[in-house]
């Protein structure tokens, strides 16, 4: 462990180096906003880091990201934000991205939300959506609305009542490596757009299920149409995604969330005592000067 530490700092650091140095050359093409370029590299640089590093350099991702927006707009408050390791159910949106840049959200559990497990809209840029997993929503993940240069990798979303990953209106959002599997209108739904997807395993497990869905005409039931016509995922498959993760006793994690309010009035319950007692030993010991004083 100690000798693949440092190793890892190094490589986040140098990630982060290399993904600021081509978000200055991408943001050199923003016409309209100074933080919305047409052309997006770093997300191609994080995309190549996350396949050939693994997950765990995310951090060099966030930390570019940062330093890019950063330096461009001039305010650290909207530069950046992260949601990791996360459970939220229930909600209209597991987790919501709106107007925002450079999002990123890793490793979070985000199930039975009303709309969508995470929802990146109003023309967010640069969100990065990593090893979460999203069940029982709506749709699982969903850009929309303008957003650009998204990347969805290592996502695990099935058994949605729309789509495992929906793309609307968008522009350079890259779908790579995700397991889409068994929602319940498509796998994948792009609309008004052609998300870059490659080497995602899709596998439809009900009557009626798409595997992709494209601007609400071209549908598909099998991987080989839908390569040919959209010209992408040519090294996704269909079918054998492998096991699902295990879904989450809802039960459990009520009584789990609802126990911390009372375990919270005990905690401060007993600091109250504490120092009640605390304050009445040291008036005690006021009034007691001792045995010094005795003649």
């Amino acid at each position: 462990m100690r000798a693949r530490f440092p190793a890892d700092v190094a490589t986040i650091t140098i990630l982060a180096g290399v993904y600021f140095a081509a978000a200055k050359v991408g943001l050199m093409l923003a016409f309209v906003h100074a933080s919305a370029p047409a052309v997006w590299p770093p997300t191609g640089i994080a995309l190549a880091a996350i396949l050939m590093l693994g997950y765990r350099v995310w951090p060099g991702i966030l930390l570019g990201a940062f330093l890019a927006n950063v330096t461009t707009e001039g305010t650290a408050a909207t530069a950046a934000g992260i949601a990791i390791g996360n459970t939220s159910y229930g909600c209209r949106q597991g987790i919501r991205v709106y107007g925002s840049t450079n999002i990123l959200a890793y490793g979070n559990t985000l199930f039975r939300n009303e709309n969508s497990g995470i929802y990146l809209a109003k023309e967010s840029v640069n969100g990065h959506v990593i090893a979460n997993t999203l069940y029982e929503n709506v749709k699982g993940a969903r850009w929309s609305s303008g957003s650009t240069n998204g990347l969805a990798a290592g996502n695990v979303a099935f058994d949605n009542s729309e789509a495992g990953i929906s793309v609307e209106s968008t522009e350079n959002v890259r779908l790579v490596g995700n397991r889409l599997v068994n929602n319940k209108r498509a796998q994948l739904l792009a609309i008004e757009t052609r998300p870059l997807a490659d080497g995602n395993c899709l596998e439809s497990r009900g009557a009626g299920q798409l595997l992709a869905e494209l601007s609400f005409f071209d549908k598909y039931d099998t991987l080989a149409p839908y390569q040919r016509a959209a010209l992408r995922d040519h090294g996704s498959r269909q079918g054998g995604c492998g096991p699902l993760p295990e879904k989450l006793d809802v039960r459990k994690l009520h009584e789990e969330s609802t126990g911390y309010a009372e375990k919270a009035r005990k905690i401060l319950a007993q600091a109250q005592q504490g120092h009640a007692k605390g304050v009445d030993d040291r008036s005690k010991a006021a009034g007691n000067p001792g045995d010094d004083d005795d003649e």
